[in-house]
């Protein structure tokens, strides 16, 4: 097995010793990691995978066993869970940090809305990414500074932003259309019957329904479809079990359905029979079945 020390000089800029010397960073580094797991117990992390971590942050120019003395154990321990989408990682990081946004933002004087926009903002750009495919910002955190502070400050530029787009009038990418276009693209053999018959009826009507959702539901449809991110990751990020995060996006996925197929019926004017026949062309690009749904709303 691979000592910490090699760990961590696996992934270092800088010049490592020679092999077979004795190297007091390895007992330096299990020192740290058994900090960390004190101040985070229930979180699985082995202490190779954060020595690794570690290496990747340590500056080449200076001395390992040095810099590691001046760093902070539980910070740089839960961020590492975090970069590795641990799930309890990622519960401890909600219940530490995410929770207290309300309280960060206190003196911006923000609504609610922009409150809860500023969560699920921050959480989408930490653990997924940021919508030009780059890699999720937790990875940014060097240990520069203690991880409350950077997220803190990480909350308070995304809540800006919100701000300043909303006096501005900017425009805001649309969640409902990115998601639509997820689920049912725009190039589909399968709903080439549908846009034969309906022209645009179809789309029209689902994205309405998705625009519709909660915040939360088109949210979980855009981590879903859009990231496509595991049921579990997505139950970490909000803190609840797999199987939660699962009846929530069938629940979600059940209500755009039911929505849809009222719009059909009444703007378009379509039987129950016809209508269903047009949802049962597209059921295979939703994750559920429809049967019991379709036969309640007939």
């Amino acid at each position: 097995m691979l000592s910490l020390a090699t760990a961590f000089y696996g992934t270092y800029r800088g010049p490592a010793p020679d092999p077979g010397a004795d190297d007091p960073l390895d007992a330096a580094l299990a020192e740290f990691a058994a900090r960390g797991r004190e101040a985070w117990p229930d979180v699985p992390l082995s202490p190779a995978r954060l020595a690794s971590y570690l290496g990747e942050r340590a500056p080449a120019d200076s001395a390992p066993l040095g810099w590691l003395a001046g760093q902070r154990p539980a910070d740089l321990f839960l961020a590492c869970a975090a970069c590795e989408g641990l799930r309890e990682g990622l519960e401890a990081f909600e219940r530490e940090f995410i929770s207290r946004i309300d309280a960060y933002l206190r003196s911006l004087h923000p609504t609610p809305e922009i409150v809860a926009d500023t969560k699920q903002e921050l959480r989408t750009k930490l653990f997924v990414g940021g919508g030009g495919g780059g890699p999720p910002r937790i990875r940014q955190y060097t240990g520069q500074g203690a991880l409350g502070g950077w997220v803190r400050v990480a909350a308070i530029r995304t809540a800006l932003n919100l701000l300043d787009a909303a006096k501005a009038g900017t425009p805001t990418p649309d969640e409902a259309e990115e998601v639509a276009r997820a689920i049912v693209p725009a190039r589909d053999p399968e709903l080439e019957l549908v846009r034969e018959t309906y022209r645009e009826a179809f789309v029209v009507a689902f994205r309405e329904a998705i625009a519709a959702l909660s915040r939360r539901d088109r949210a979980l449809l855009r981590f879903t479809f859009v990231e496509r991110l595991t049921p579990a990751r997505i139950g970490a990020m909000y803190g609840v079990h797999r199987t939660t995060a699962m009846r929530w996006i069938e629940a979600a996925q059940a209500q755009v359905l039911a929505e849809t197929r009222a719009r059909m019926m009444d703007r378009f004017e379509l039987s129950p029979s016809e209508c269903d026949g047009v949802l049962h062309l597209v059921r295979s690009r939703i994750d559920m079945t429809i049967g019991s749904l379709l036969q309640s709303a007939s």
